[in-house]
């Protein structure tokens, strides 16, 4: 096994994952939360923390902005941080019986 597998294997087990969610999908299902939950999304780039990942999105927005280009900066707001847990299908929940 080479180092390169090993580090590949690391960032597997706590991976940050900047994902581009679509716009439409960009509204909040709970008004006490700055974010909506991630149901749909597109795997953009894979980051070891959070901290990386929030900085390459920062950037983004930053060119986005620069520019001067409301396509591009509308494109970079999609993007979103998030974990291999918050990617998760989320286990299905049983009804309430009556």
């Amino acid at each position: 096994m080479s180092r390169r597998d090993v580090v590949r294997g690391l960032l597997g087990l706590a991976s940050w994952w900047l994902v581009q969610v679509p716009a439409k999908d960009v509204r909040l299902d709970d008004p006490g939360s700055n974010q909506p939950p991630i149901s749909r999304f597109k795997k953009v780039k894979q980051f070891a923390s959070a901290g990386e990942c929030e900085a390459y999105r920062d950037v983004a927005l930053q060119d986005g902005a620069w520019m001067g280009s409301d396509a591009m900066l509308d494109e970079a707001s999609t993007l979103r941080c998030a974990s291999d847990a918050q990617l998760a299908p989320a286990a299905a929940t049983p009804g309430r019986t009556p």
